[in-house]
């Protein structure tokens, strides 16, 4: 089982293709060298926080910066006390005591590559792949069996992969990601069981929950609707990885479950993302709570609506507007990627000198 392509998520075309995580690395690997030369120290062990006497500099790629050991119980604005350079990929909505240097949006170039070709040939409601475990993901996943009237039918209807995989633990048995589903369940038990209780033990005894045994980009391909859970989903700190941008450049209908924000943050980027086809009204509603159900339900509610109209659309038109879409996504991530070297250059030295 756990040699099934959906176990080796970075062996995805997404992760091969684009050589991402590589281009990550070597940025990262860069500011490290450059803090080091200019005298700044870290103890940790992903080389994100780094100081020198008072000064504090983060470079957090990929992931929401609020994990380099921000301050939660403040308001975003003061996360970070007003000494420390934030350098990000992220995209924050709010004015800061701190300094946030973004990369240029070119950075995004580097998840630019073109899927094979492969007909779009919807036969199942909903694609809905979910690798590392959090609490999060639980509830969205609850909620869409909770929607759908039970795990049969979300069986039934949906091309559905969970794997409950916890990388803070093991994950060598089947019993090993039961537990971790546990763990993972018991900060929400208290306020969430009541609703959810009644599809509990169908869903424990079926993990890792796996409906198909297509690949990851067939899968893609053979949903009216892709349900795409990037991992964070606040409401300030706009966050995106390879889920989204496999997404956007396969000829397929999608939504986000991301920070508020993220979608219309797409369509400032160029990138096309089918408002005429897909509702994305979803994309404002407000993390009110963590982790934030209102939104996780509006969530798949929307997705629910946004499933039926799309099935009702011509299958000959569909596609040709799918696939006008992927084309026009894997262009602008292509000339992001090459406009990513002059960009980069040119906004370097500002950096140097709010670290200097």
């Amino acid at each position: 089982m756990f040699q099934h392509a959906f176990y080796q998520t970075q062996q995805g075309e997404v992760f091969v293709q684009s050589q991402c995580m590589q281009h990550e690395s070597v940025l990262a690997n860069f500011f490290a060298s450059i803090l080091s030369n200019l005298g700044y120290s870290t103890a940790d062990p992903g080389r994100r926080i780094w100081t020198r006497n008072n000064k504090t500099a983060i470079v957090c790629l990929a992931d929401d910066f609020f994990v380099c050991n921000a301050d939660i119980s403040k308001s975003p604005d003061n996360w970070f006390e007003s000494d420390t350079v934030v350098i990000t990929d992220n995209l924050i909505t709010c004015n800061t005591q701190y300094t946030v240097l973004r990369t240029p949006v070119s950075y995004f170039g580097i998840f630019s590559y073109c899927p094979a070709p492969k007909n779009f040939t919807p036969s199942h409601r909903f694609h809905l792949s979910v690798n590392r475990l959090d609490s999060q993901r639980q509830l969205i996943l609850f909620e869409l069996i909770a929607q759908s009237h039970g795990l049969d039918a979300v069986q039934q209807q949906d091309l559905v992969n969970f794997n409950a995989k916890d990388p803070s633990d093991v994950n060598n048995t089947v019993q090993d990601l039961q537990r971790n589903f546990v763990k993972h369940w018991q900060p929400l038990a208290e306020y969430y069981t009541g609703m959810y209780n009644q599809h509990w033990d169908a869903v424990l005894n079926s993990l890792p929950l796996l409906t198909h045994s297509l690949t990851v980009e067939q899968a893609n391909l053979d949903a009216y609707l892709n349900l795409v859970i990037e991992t964070y989903a606040g409401n300030t700190t706009i966050t995106f990885s390879e889920k989204i941008f496999r997404a956007l450049v396969t000829p397929a209908p999608w939504a986000v479950f991301a920070a508020r924000g993220a979608v219309q943050h797409l369509v400032d980027l160029g990138f096309d993302v089918m408002s005429d086809i897909v509702d994305h009204s979803y994309d404002q509603c407000v993390q009110d709570n963590w982790p934030g159900r209102n939104k996780i339900t509006n969530y798949i509610s929307t997705s629910m609506a946004n499933y039926h109209r799309i099935q009702q659309i011509d299958a000959i038109v569909l596609a040709a507007r799918c696939t006008q879409a992927a084309k026009h996504n894997q262009q602008r991530l292509a000339t992001m990627r090459a406009q990513w070297p002059g960009d980069f250059a040119q906004w370097l030295p500002g950096v140097i000198a709010q670290l200097e």
